[in-house]
């Protein structure tokens, strides 16, 4: 299956070019337009790659832009009705992002032993919907540790919530049936908005206050300047704020994503170049994707469309899942790479284009060993696909994957030994709806994507990584008493879970136990309607308030206490990879009478994050 780079491009209906795949994968080869002037810059502007450029980058360029189109959301929050009834209408309406901020978590010996529960800090008077204490610390990372923050995010696609085809062109003719006909003139099922027109526009609304969110816009830091622009005038967090970042419905990554999270254009069409085809009637500005190559990033990543997007169906582009990881803090390994070797993991244009259905960008070079030995060029360790059909009485599946093993870069002050972490991300979006036939497919992914990684981390093993971690991010469409959660978070052995195809590679082969960054029950709320959610949506068949996201991690190391390696430690251990902050979720009184999405947040899911030391 091939993405193809034909000279006689495929053009969508606005005259843009786009890559296409069998069956029915349509990307994005072009950069919206608005985001092509936010790179626009002096010929005799210098280039460069450093990271206080970066940081001004942010700063300086990409933060005016984001106040610019929060300024005009208050001018929409303004108009009548515009997602507000008479007895929720305000006449300062608030439209800045819902504040968060993170929750420590302490005795992390306790809760290894409970894989759905952490202890917390309580603090019943503080009124914030986990209960616990707000401290917005300042803890300090030893130096033989390494702090990095990793965030959960289901973006809802343009595809599935944009109105009407007579109100907003779609690029290409929908094809779906009647059946689907109701939710493409009904912005995705979202009956409660007053105004969907408004707060659904993906173009002039939604897509920067997606930016915002996923760079961290809302969450307060104490003792730091960060972005001000608040509307209770509070200090918030500087972008970016999560070194990992795991995103799924994610269809408009190419044309508006990828050029400001890590501005590469390797999935472009290199056998075209506008610039030595002036006479070509199909080009437009937007085909000359130069400029945002050349701005500093914090970001590399990959994206993974699904094979059968209903986006498509609906005259859309593909959706599918994304993962970020800060270049600063993580770089991609090999096959080839141990902790003893020297290697560079390279990727060709042609890699990165024509993988399948999926595109990997901006891959990194591996960092440097211990000793010195022939430098090798190796493909960077990447895993994208979608689940396999193992069972007969399953039907074929749509949902996909990105597994990605991140070496951490160890800083100035970092103990030699950080240098030999591996943490292994992976990211999913399962079968979506309720009901016993897709819980059972979703646990026969989650299985899937279980083994997968395990076989990932268990293979590094192998090649002499001792010290491997995984981490799990995605929307499970399932809740914590369901299977498909169950099947990750119970134990391996011993009576517990037990998998077709375990892992096992020689004496390096485990099995992995895996818990959960945030508490899965409401012990720690403080009432009925102030207990975590992840989602909670008005469709036409009721509101419904849900936990269905999720950030899972695992740790083995190799230390037998005295300082040698031997015995294994799993799972949420001191010595290995612990999770020490949760970033909190609304109160129910913040929240829009409408629910989500709304004027103040862009997606129907929010947007969960961890803080982990390892």
């Amino acid at each position: 299956m091939q993405l193809s780079t034909q000279n006689n491009r495929h053009l969508d209906r606005f005259g843009r070019p786009y890559l296409f795949a069998l069956p029915n994968v349509k990307l994005q080869n072009y950069i919206d337009d608005d985001v092509a002037k936010i790179f626009a810059v002096d010929d005799d502007s210098p280039t460069t790659t450093s990271s206080s450029s970066s940081t001004s980058w942010w700063s300086q360029t990409l933060h005016p832009t984001i106040r610019r189109v929060r300024d005009q959301i208050l001018v929409l929050a303004q108009t009548p009705a515009a997602n507000h009834d008479d007895d929720h209408r305000d006449s300062s309406p608030t439209t800045s992002l819902y504040p968060r901020h993170w929750i420590l978590q302490t005795n992390q010996s306790t809760a290894a032993n409970h894989p759905t529960h952490r202890q917390i800090e309580k603090n019943p008077s503080s009124g914030n919907p986990h209960g616990h204490t707000t401290t917005t610390t300042t803890t300090t990372t030893p130096a033989s540790k390494t702090a990095f923050a990793v965030a959960q995010f289901n973006t809802l696609a343009k595809g599935l919530s944009s109105g009407p085809s007579s109100l907003v062109p779609t690029p290409f003719p929908p094809i779906a049936n009647e059946d689907d006909a109701a939710r493409t003139t009904s912005y995705g099922g979202f009956t409660s908005l007053l105004r969907p027109d408004i707060v659904l526009d993906f173009d002039r609304v939604r897509k920067w206050r997606l930016l915002e969110t996923v760079l961290g816009g809302g969450i307060a830091v104490e003792g730091r300047d960060g972005d001000d622009d608040s509307d209770d005038g509070s200090r918030r967090h500087p972008f970016p704020a999560f070194d990992i970042v795991a995103l799924q419905e994610v269809d408009e990554f190419h044309s508006f994503f990828e050029p400001i999270l890590i501005g590469n254009n390797h999935h472009r069409d290199e056998d075209h170049d506008p610039k030595k085809d002036d006479d070509d009637d199909t080009k437009t500005k937007d085909d000359d994707r130069s400029s945002p190559s050349s701005h500093p990033r914090h970001y590399r990543g990959v994206f993974q469309p699904k094979p059968n997007s209903p986006c498509v169906r609906w005259g859309w582009y593909s959706d599918g899942v994304a993962l970020l990881w800060n270049a600063d803090k993580f770089r991609t390994v090999s096959r080839c790479q141990s902790p003893t070797t020297t290697t560079m993991t390279t990727t060709t244009t042609s890699e990165a284009t024509t993988s399948s259905t999926g595109t990997t960008t901006n891959s990194d070079d591996a960092m440097p060993g211990k000793e010195s030995t022939p430098l090798q060029h190796c493909d960077p360790w990447i895993e994208i696909g979608a689940f396999s059909n193992n069972d007969d009485d399953l039907p074929v599946q749509n949902q996909v994957y990105v597994i990605v093993p991140l070496q951490i870069i160890p800083s100035s002050s970092s103990s030699s030994s950080i240098r030999d972490n591996i943490v292994v991300v992976a990211t999913t979006h399962l079968k979506a709806k309720e009901g016993t036939e897709n819980e059972r497919i979703r646990t026969s992914q989650a299985l899937e994507l279980r083994r997968k990684v395990e076989n990932v981390a268990n293979e590094l093993r192998t090649l002499g990584w001792e010290d491997v971690s995984i981490i799990l991010l995605g929307d499970w469409n399932a809740e914590p008493e369901d299977a498909s959660v169950r099947s990750i978070l119970e134990r391996r052995g011993n009576g517990g879970l037990e998998m077709d195809n375990d892992v096992g590679i020689g004496d390096k082969g485990m099995k992995w136990d895996f818990h959960s960054a945030y508490p899965l029950d409401d012990e720690n709320g403080d009432d009925e309607n102030n207990h975590f959610y992840t989602t909670w949506k008005t469709r036409k068949d009721g509101t419904k308030r849900r936990v269905i996201d999720y950030i899972f991690y695992s740790s083995a190391r190799s230390n037998d206490g005295n300082g040698r390696r031997g015995a294994l430690v799993t799972g949420a251990d001191e010595v290995g990879l612990s999770c020490t902050h949760t970033l909190s979720v609304p109160k129910d009184e913040e929240v829009e009478a409408t629910r989500l999405p709304g004027l103040r947040y862009p997606s129907d899911h929010l947007l969960i994050a961890a803080k982990f030391e390892i």
